[in-house]
């Protein structure tokens, strides 16, 4: 099991259980907001693995894809890069929009 906990600048908390199987270097992995089955390889201390996540955006929810490296830090501690996109385009790249 792997418990995330993420902090937000907002406030915000949020946590995330991940149930998780092991088969030599390649591990799988399931949580309540992820579609089926996220899958990666671990080399070292790394692991790089790529899953779809239900994200709730106003009234409707977003299948947001996730390429995660994790680097364990210590037995209890990892630190994670995520990068997230949406049909492609990376979030970090899409316009910002402004009503007003």
């Amino acid at each position: 099991m792997l418990d995330e906990r993420f902090y937000f600048a907002d406030g915000e908390v949020q946590n995330r259980c991940w149930q998780l199987k092991k088969e030599g270097d390649v591990f799988t992995g399931t949580a309540a907001d992820v579609v089926g089955e996220a899958r990666g390889r671990v080399a070292g201390n790394t692991l790089h693995w790529r899953y779809v996540l239900r994200v709730p955006v106003g009234d409707s929810e977003w299948q947001l894809a996730l390429d995660d490296w994790l680097y364990l830090v210590d037995e209890n501690n990892l630190i994670n890069r995520t990068r997230m996109s949406k049909l492609g385009l990376g979030l970090e790249k899409l316009p910002c929009i402004s009503a007003g």
